[in-house]
């Protein structure tokens, strides 16, 4: 998993892809307060581990090279961060933004934000965005008869 997510960040900052086993991951964009946040260092990089708002079933691990705005994120902080969750209970975070903090970006700067793909967004990683809140609607506007063909067609594909 370490050698995994340091290629991930290596790639990301570099503005590449980066290509996943051939099993699915879901990519997540949330926003919430800083609770607890700590720095660690191992063989010269660092990475920055979260606790957003008191949720402790969550720590979020992010390498510096993600964003500049790590360093100065402190506890009370309100931050968005885009993040892989493979459901092996690692939460590697693709993203990063301290909403509290605005550093103005230069036009050169936003083009280039603009024009670079990120993991999540990427269609040719098998990262799948999720949006909770718009899924529930999606769930709850099938038929009883759609809901049992979804769930028997993904008992199917487990099989």
């Amino acid at each position: 998993m370490e050698a995994k997510r340091a290629y991930m960040n290596v790639m990301t900052t570099n503005g590449n892809n980066a290509a996943f086993s051939s099993d699915e991951a879901y990519g997540y964009t949330v926003k919430g307060k800083v609770s607890r946040i700590s720095a660690n260092s191992e063989s010269g990089n660092t990475f920055y581990y979260m606790i957003l708002d008191d949720d402790r079933t969550k720590l979020y691990m992010a390498a510096y090279t993600i964003s500049e705005e790590l360093p100065i994120t402190r506890e009370g902080d309100t931050v968005e961060i885009s993040y892989i969750d493979e459901s092996n209970g690692s939460i590697n975070v693709v993203k990063f933004d301290n909403v509290d903090f605005s550093q103005e970006v230069s036009s050169d700067q936003a083009k280039k934000d603009e024009d670079k793909k990120t993991i999540i967004k990427d269609s040719d990683n098998k990262v799948i965005e999720v949006d909770p809140e718009k899924n529930e609607e999606e769930w709850n506007s099938l038929t009883p008869e759609e809901k049992a063909k979804l769930i028997k067609d993904s008992k199917n594909k487990e099989e």
